[in-house]
């Protein structure tokens, strides 16, 4: 696999993993956004 094709396939893997974030934000009450919005942020900054 080259290297464009990996990034691309980590960049759409990220943008999956991040639109689930956001549906859970909407969800959950702020108190509580460190519990499951945190972890995706985390995983944001590690792409």
């Amino acid at each position: 696999m080259t290297e464009d094709r990996l990034s691309s396939k980590v960049a759409e893997l990220s943008n999956f993993v991040w639109g689930i974030a956001e549906t859970l934000r909407g969800h959950y009450r702020t108190a509580d956004h460190g519990k499951f919005v945190l972890p995706f942020i985390v995983l944001r900054r590690l792409e």
